[in-house]
């Protein structure tokens, strides 16, 4: 519950005494004289169940009470008045939405310093780092839940509500110059891990199980990152905690973030691009989400019915806006085309892989992951890795060259195949290789060495290839 306190001067004093009676609200209401540079007031008190502020209040403001009058709501425990357990009663079954008050302290509330947001935008994507290059699920966990990314995500669109255009400006900025440093700290840290020896640099990144999942963007990993947006939204405007929704906005963000530099500290262009892109989609997702939300839950900007959208922009903002809305425009358009693509690919690409173990000489082949790397691009040869279990001892020495003579038919691609098999061997076909050539089981081969692949000669002491 909520304790009021809203002062009025007189001449709204009967108005405000109006909408109280009409919710049936028990109030105090306290006159003072003012001051020489203030006019006579009335202070009303009053409790008021947390659901019911949004319409109390909206009905205040309808009655001509503005919004920069004296107010303060304060958290309550108990109170005993005539009807207040009525009314009590009456708000208990619905869901508390926030008055737009309420809203705008929320999100100042949200805001980190400039200086802590950096650093722990930073500081969390050098734990995502070591949590992927270790293949350590906790710490890449531990990561999402330290960083600030609920901060500049929600601010964003707070700023839109509002009509806020300062913070708009300036949250957008965050987002960029964050993740920037995010992603340039995660390559100077993979690559003094790498350098130093910390980490083998003959190591395959991309096949570790937390850098698969992030080697492109795809249909699934899309809505996940609209639905954390949507979660950030609906945390905004109610009572909920924002502790597991910061977590679950920046499990859409970071880690990725981490791949993408792990990648270019590689020399994995490839694979970098999938997660650079991966990020910039997810982020857009969370902002879309997030506004979406809003507006489907009923909130609206203040510029929406009041006044245009022009007049509510400040003249020393407005070529700030124009350019943050338009960077935001082109960057759906033309990650939204690059993400479509690539989903094109993965659905061929997965089409293809049905087709080949739906045939009766892979009956004892049971699916379990297909994961590739980016496939948008035209000319590109992006490493298909495919995991299946097998129940007996059997060999498969044709499937990885059917599974990539199918897969380049579907998607006008030449790519590398590769077959593991769960506690077993693994085999490999990559472009132009025979059919029986396989890999012993040293890791795949996703996006680190391909090149070294296709030039070692089979049989050399260099060479990762063993005759089948």
């Amino acid at each position: 519950m909520r304790q009021v306190n809203l002062r009025v001067y007189q001449d709204r004093q009967e108005a405000v005494r109006a909408v109280l009676e009409e919710h049936d609200l028990d109030y105090v209401a306290l006159h003072d004289e003012g001051d020489e540079d203030e006019d006579p007031g009335t202070l009303f008190l009053f409790p008021l169940p947390s659901q019911a502020v949004t319409d109390v209040f909206h009905d205040l403001t309808d009655a001509g009470v503005s919004e920069d009058a004296y107010t303060v709501l304060a958290n309550a425990s108990h109170a005993e008045t005539p009807r207040y357990d009525e009314i009590q009663e009456e708000y208990s079954t619905r869901v508390r939405g926030l008055s737009r008050r309420e809203l705008h302290s929320k999100v100042l509330e949200l805001s980190w310093p400039p200086i802590t947001y950096y650093v722990g935008t930073v500081l969390s994507a050098l734990i995502a780092t070591a949590g992927l290059l270790l293949d350590s699920p906790a710490l890449i966990i531990g990561a999402m839940v330290v960083a600030p990314q609920v901060s500049s995500a929600l601010t964003t669109t707070a700023g839109v509500y509002h009509a806020d255009w300062e913070m708009f400006v300036r949250s957008a900025k965050r987002q960029f110059t964050g993740l920037t440093g995010a992603v340039v700290g995660a390559t100077v840290f993979a690559w003094l891990a790498q350098s130093t020896g910390l980490i083998p640099t003959t190591m395959a990144v991309g096949s570790l199980e937390p850098m698969g999942v992030r080697l492109a963007p795809t249909a699934l990993s899309s809505l996940a990152a609209l639905g954390a947006g949507a979660v950030g939204a609906f945390g905004y405007t109610t009572d909920q905690s924002m502790s597991l929704v910061g977590v679950m906005i920046a499990a859409a963000i970071v880690p990725a973030a981490a791949a993408g530099g792990i990648a270019i500290a590689w020399g994995s262009w490839l694979v970098a691009a999938g997660a650079l892109l991966l990020l910039t989609a997810n982020v857009l997702a969370v902002n879309v989400g997030a506004i979406a939300t809003l507006f489907l839950m009923g909130y609206r900007p203040v510029w929406f019915d009041r006044t245009d959208l022009r007049a509510s922009l400040p003249s020393e903002l407005r070529a700030s806006v124009a350019v943050v809305a338009l960077l935001f425009v082109v960057s759906a358009v033309v990650t939204g085309a690059l993400v479509g693509t690539h989903i094109g690919y993965q659905r061929g690409t997965n089409e293809a892989v049905d087709e080949t173990l739906a045939e009766p000489a892979f009956d004892d082949l049971r699916l379990k992951a297909v994961r590739s790397q980016y496939g948008g691009w035209a000319g590109t040869s992006p490493n298909v890795s495919v995991s299946v279990i097998r129940t007996t001892d059997e060999r498969y020495p044709s499937l990885s060259g059917t599974l990539q003579r199918r897969i380049e038919r579907r998607t006008d691609r030449e790519v590398q195949v590769t077959v593991k098999y769960a506690g077993t061997r693994q085999e490999s076909a990559t472009a132009g290789a025979a059919d029986g050539e396989y890999l012993p089981d040293r890791g795949s081969a996703l996006g680190i060495d391909a090149s070294r692949q296709r030039r070692a000669s089979p049989g050399s002491p260099s060479s990762p290839l063993v005759s089948g």
